[in-house]
């Protein structure tokens, strides 16, 4: 099989890349909303620490906790059982909603770029 020449390959993608120009803001866009993950993953563990110590153990709540909340729902465990609780599901429903958020822009960007490249 003979070998493609290289000119062939650069003008290939020369063309790609002018199918794509218009698309770069979502292409951009949905890259950011991706790396919105890595703080929200990084996050989720934060609740169960702060059950594991504050409510099971005698460490004292986190200070944006105390910060956040009244004193007497803080340093009560109910109360900060609830208020990790509270946490948790904030944690991942804004992980929902990233996720959701870039499943919906990569498949606009999918469909408008191959709708692109049909016509």
């Amino acid at each position: 099989m003979p070998a493609r020449p290289l000119r062939s390959d650069i003008a290939l993608y020369a063309r790609l890349l002018g199918e794509v120009r218009p698309y770069w803001p979502q292409l951009v866009g949905t890259l950011l909303v991706s790396l919105l993950s890595i703080p929200l993953v990084l996050l989720s563990p934060l609740p169960l620490k702060i059950a594991v110590d504050s409510v099971i153990g005698t460490k004292p709540p986190p200070e944006f906790l105390a910060w956040l909340l009244p004193q007497s729902f803080v340093f009560s465990e109910n109360g900060l059982l609830i208020a990790v609780t509270g946490l948790f599901v904030i944690i991942s429903l804004l992980h929902q909603f990233q996720l959701m958020c870039a499943a919906l822009l990569r498949t606009y960007t999918g469909e408008k770029l191959v709708f692109g490249f049909r016509v």
